[in-house]
Formats: structure tokens, C-alpha cells, sequence
């Protein structure tokens, strides 16, 4: 087992941070624009998320899930990406958690606050990543376990 994942979904695929030995690397993994039905679609990104798992080894895959509560943000592609995650880390017995972004900041021990998330994202080691969803990524692979 190597290190921690940290997931973002999205309608198209999913991107990831892998941490080992506290150097994390980041990929994107998309849906090729030649595949064009959302069953071809969902089964490629299926065997995408059980190939991230294999070649890690991962000890626990954390996707960050969707806030959820009929939010007009979330798609339902996004939701559907979701349900691959955890069918691959189920398939390939890998430890797996599903978490919004409260429950990350409650994880971190940072009070329920008005921006409370952000103090998370302002910390060096997060700041510092190319993006935002890259910060979410690496936040999530850091999470505390239990």
C-alpha cells in the first residue's frame, strides 16, 4: 500500500492527488472526446478509477462528495462519476471515504464558521498547489483518518 488519494469528480471524469512520503502529484483523468455515449463514457471512466487503484495501492481513496441537497451545481453526471469511485475502490478492496467540504473542515478540527474551508485553503502547503481543485484534491488526501 502506497500513500493517500484525494478525488475530485466531474461530469467527464475525475482528478486526483496522490500523496506519498509528502510529495503529492496530481493527474486529471478525462473522458476521451471520441467516446461520445454516456454508457461508453461511464464504463472508460470505471476502468480508469480501477487502474488509478492498481498501479497506486493506495491505503485510502477520499472523493470529495457533492454538497448535495437538490444544489443546482451538482450534476448529475458529476454524481454518476461518485458512484464509479466507490464501486472501484469497492471492486479492488481499497479503503475509501466520501466526504463534503464541511466534513473535510470538521476532519481538520476547524469550528463551523462563515469561511471557515478557506482557512484550510490558505494554509502554505495547500496555497501553494496550481489551482483550486487541485487544493481540494490535496486537502482531501491529507484528511485525518479515524
Amino acid at each position: 500500500m502506497s500513500g493517500e488519494i484525494g478525488v475530485v469528480c466531474k461530469k467527464d471524469g475525475f482528478g486526483y492527488t496522490h500523496v506519498v512520503d509528502g510529495v503529492a502529484t496530481d493527474y486529471d483523468i478525462s473522458v476521451p472526446s471520441s467516446i461520445r455515449q454516456r454508457g461508453a463514457q461511464l464504463s472508460w471512466i470505471l476502468e480508469e478509477a480501477e487502474r488509478l487503484i492498481a498501479n497506486h495501492m493506495p491505503e485510502r481513496l477520499c472523493v470529495q462528495r457533492a454538497a448535495g441537497g437538490g444544489k443546482a451545481s451538482t450534476s448529475p453526471e458529476r454524481l454518476e462519476v461518485e458512484g464509479l469511485l466507490q464501486v472501484a475502490a469497492h471492486r479492488k478492496t481499497c479503503a475509501y471515504s466520501m466526504l463534503t467540504r464541511d466534513q473535510v473542515r470538521a476532519a481538520f478540527g476547524v469550528a463551523k464558521s462563515p469561511g471557515a474551508y478557506d482557512i484550510l485553503l490558505q494554509r502554505d502547503d495547500v496555497a501553494q498547489r496550481s489551482n483550486a481543485q487541485r487544493r481540494d484534491q490535496y486537502l482531501l488526501a491529507l484528511v485525518p483518518q479515524k
